[in-house]
């Protein structure tokens, strides 16, 4: 449901257009989103409508409003100041914590381009704004606009430009009107998305703010607010070096994300990556409701800890595994090693299909038993981690009857076909039927502990292994060469 709005600062009416969920409930109160347009735009052109359509989707309240001055709102037409519109933004940041379906402190901002930088801006002066998406916006405005007026004919004319803006701005000099392409050039090719209503002309200060605007000088004072900057790379207005940029000095929890498709316009494009990976971020970081944040400290940390450190921390475990691993392996073959060539041949047959078990139960599934129960945890789904478990579960017994049947049928003609004669097949049949008449053992083993991978414990299992491998090696060595009291085995 979609409602016209307005509020007052300034002295100035503020228009806007307020977008109610469908499915919300009288009395429920729900996150909110301030919808930023970008230059000389409004609230009815261009990524405004498409990015608060997509946040009203996923059961935010959203406000897409006109800066003073831009589409509805009163305001000097064409006199677009960049601290001006940070004002504008924390206006309607007010007006919204007034209304009843908002949630108290539960308030974030989208901006687009222009509208980018000044939710970084806004955000580092506000905190109750508690969540920032910027898409295709600058982080230091010299290089943006030396970027934009890249020859020195262009760059002249842009720097008188600057200069008459700050004439004006001293009182030194009258303004006049400038065309918008001679700020920011846009490619004629991406102009439709400026639609009738688009500002065209703009006074000399607007140049100037624009230009002196530099996000990346203040993003640090985002954090801990999480922050999310999205580009484009084949952006040919905004280059996506300055989200990089942005990025490089911005704070904890932030994240950023390079499309390789696409253009300026990015929410215009309705590209589903884009919407994708802007849904579970606020899974992560904003959802619906605060009663779905998650007070879970390893979770915490697994969202919001820096990337490269958290990595090292969490293969450490992994490492350990794949060492002990590899040392059972090689403990095996030494002890069967003792019983002659033909135990040890008999070993070699069977060791490739034990291997494809191992990489299907551990890496294959398990790899994606982790993945799925980590992106539903940090999406705050829970009930979805507990149905991917169940499924994982049931996957992982029939795969390993699938083994124990192909073992019972085909171990014989396969491993005739692998090589095996006489004495080395009996033996590779006879040790196979045992170790994949246990298949379950290792598949259910493997998905358990790449579930509690995926619920960023990665010591527990690796210790759990560990463990296992270390009570191995003697038992093996001791069953398979009869050690002591034990029984000598062989390979069967």
């Amino acid at each position: 449901m979609e409602e016209r709005i307005s509020f007052k600062l300034d002295g100035l009416v503020l228009a806007g257009i307020l977008h109610k969920p469908d499915d919300l409930k009288a009395g429920e109160q729900r996150g909110a989103f301030l919808v930023l347009h970008g230059f000389g735009s409004n609230k009815d052109e261009a990524s405004s409508p498409k990015a608060a359509g997509l946040l009203s989707g996923f059961g935010y309240v959203t406000l897409r409003f006109d800066m003073r001055g831009c589409g509805d709102s009163e305001g000097d037409r064409g006199k677009v100041i960049y601290d001006d519109q940070i004002q504008d933004t924390l206006a309607a940041l007010e007006f919204m914590a007034g209304l009843a379906e908002v949630e108290p402190g539960r308030i974030a901002a989208v901006g687009a381009s222009y509208g980018a930088a000044v939710a970084v801006h806004a955000a580092s002066q506000d905190k109750r704004l508690a969540a920032v998406i910027a898409s295709g916006g600058w982080g230091n405005g010299d290089r943006t606009f030396h970027a934009l007026h890249p020859t020195e004919e262009s760059w002249s004319r842009f720097s008188k430009l600057l200069e008459d803006g700050r004439q004006c701005r001293d009182g030194k000099g009258e303004s006049r009107l400038v065309h918008r392409y001679d700020i920011v050039p846009i490619p004629e090719p991406l102009r439709n998305n400026l639609g009738p209503s688009s500002i065209m002309e703009f006074h000399l200060e607007t140049a100037l703010s624009m230009y002196e605007a530099n996000p990346e000088d203040v993003v640090a004072g985002v954090a801990p607010t999480p922050l999310l900057i999205l580009h484009n790379a084949q952006d040919t207005v905004i280059a996506d070096g300055e989200s990089i940029s942005l990025y490089g000095k911005a704070g904890q929890p932030t994240d950023l994300h390079i499309f390789s498709k696409g253009d300026h316009f990015m929410f215009a494009d309705d590209d589903g990556q884009v919407a994708h990976v802007i849904h579970d971020w606020l899974g992560q970081h904003f959802p619906l409701r605060a009663s779905e944040m998650t007070d879970d400290p390893r979770l915490n940390r697994l969202l919001n800890a820096p990337i490269l450190p958290l990595i090292g921390r969490m293969s450490v475990p992994n490492i350990g595994v794949m060492v002990a691993t590899t040392l059972v392996i090689v403990a095996d073959a030494w002890f069967v090693g003792h019983l002659g060539t033909v135990a040890l041949a008999a070993l070699a047959i069977v060791y490739p299909v034990q291997a494809l078990m191992q990489m299907m139960s551990a890496g294959a599934m398990g790899g994606g038993v982790s993945s799925a129960v980590a992106r539903s945890l940090g999406s705050g789904q829970r009930e979805r981690a507990d149905a991917i478990l169940v499924h994982a579960v049931i996957i992982a017994i029939v795969m390993s009857a699938v083994y124990v049947v192909g073992a019972a049928i085909f171990a014989r003609p396969l491993f005739a076909l692998l090589g095996g004669r006489d004495g080395v097949l009996d033996g590779a049949v006879t040790y196979a039927q045992i170790a994949f008449g246990a298949a379950a053992l290792m598949w259910l083993s493997n998905t358990f502990a790449s579930a509690i991978r995926g619920t960023g414990n990665m010591f527990f299992p690796a210790a759990v292994l560990t463990v296992i491998s270390i009570f191995q090696v003697p038992l093996s060595g001791a069953l398979t060469l009869g050690w002591g009291p034990f029984p000598a085995l062989g390979i069967a």
